[in-house]
């Protein structure tokens, strides 16, 4: 198996079609088809199911996506820090990790406004699944990271919320709940869900509220991006739930409170040894004076 071959799955998974991602490989269709072929042959499992409709993954095929995108985050960190080392210039160099959630909701305001604050600063992106950013970030591989899951307790990491957003019931414009001012459990109990693939730190949450009236979620698609939630979504084939604001606009997706409401903290995380750094820790005051406010993002406070 190589890195390669572990690529070329990845993007085929994102696309969710092999020619779309030889187009984004800048390759031949036959050349991805190959490659997975002889990766499914070196495995002995088939990855995806085929059918008229596309590609989907089997239950083979989604374990070893988790696999796989652990090995490619691992790889993808370990050579941006040999970079550092390598340019000599790690003082200047932070890496940050994101979820799928702060990725869409928080950063790209933050990134830009912090590039032209501090063009000196070079920022990093790297995203991992909850339990695998915990490591990542105890080992010291990232600095910090933007989320949901501030309040684990770590001796070698400190946190900081930025702001209180909440979970919201997500549905198309042309859906008969869009009107609702909130949604229990109750209400939705019948409705088709996609969810992203890595499960939300809240998810647990809206599943304990469902058990406990005897209920479960139908989910009928897990997702690797943000995107596609959102076309299906505003297709009204099916519902969602997200942070408010990551997927609902207001205009085509309408975001609905649960009754009672999901409050989710958002903070950053940070590995304490990254405190000798001079670059990080102006990054660090940066973040904690900048707006993250829905209403807000694009100011800074001066505390």
């Amino acid at each position: 198996m190589t890195l390669l071959q572990m690529q070329y799955f990845k993007a085929i998974c994102q696309f969710g079609s092999i020619t779309r991602a030889a187009n984004y490989l800048f390759v031949t269709r036959p050349a991805v088809s190959r490659v997975l072929k002889g990766l499914e042959e070196e495995l002995g499992v088939s990855l995806f199911y085929r059918s008229t409709n596309g590609l989907a993954l089997t239950e083979e095929g989604k374990i070893f996506y988790d696999s796989c995108m652990d090995i490619l985050n691992r790889v993808e960190t370990l050579e941006k820090r040999m970079q550092k080392f390598q340019a000599k210039n790690s003082d200047n160099s932070i890496i940050v990790g994101l979820t799928p959630a702060t990725g869409v909701l928080i950063f790209p305001t933050f990134y830009k406004r912090f590039c032209e604050a501090h063009p000196e600063i070079k920022l990093s992106v790297v995203e991992f699944n909850n339990v695998r950013a915990r490591e990542m970030l105890s080992e010291g591989y990232m600095d910090a990271i933007f989320t949901s899951d501030i309040d684990w307790d770590n001796e070698k990491c400190e946190s900081y919320p930025l702001f209180t957003a909440e979970l919201v019931f997500c549905v198309s414009k042309d859906h008969p709940l869009a009107g609702k001012k909130s949604v229990t459990v109750e209400d939705i109990a019948n409705e088709r869900f996609i969810y992203l693939d890595k499960n939300m730190q809240r998810e647990n949450e809206v599943l304990d509220r469902y058990i406990a009236k005897g209920l479960l979620p139908r989910i009928i698609l897990r997702t690797t991006q943000v995107e596609v939630i959102k076309q299906i979504v505003g297709g009204c084939l099916a519902c969602t739930v997200q942070i408010k604001g990551t997927v609902d606009d207001g205009k085509n997706i309408i975001g609905i409170p649960f009754e009672p409401n999901i409050p989710i903290k958002i903070g950053i995380k940070w590995n304490i040894a990254s405190e000798i750094n001079e670059s990080f820790n102006t990054f660090l005051d940066y973040v904690k004076n900048f707006d993250f406010s829905p209403f807000g993002a694009e100011k800074v406070l001066n505390k």
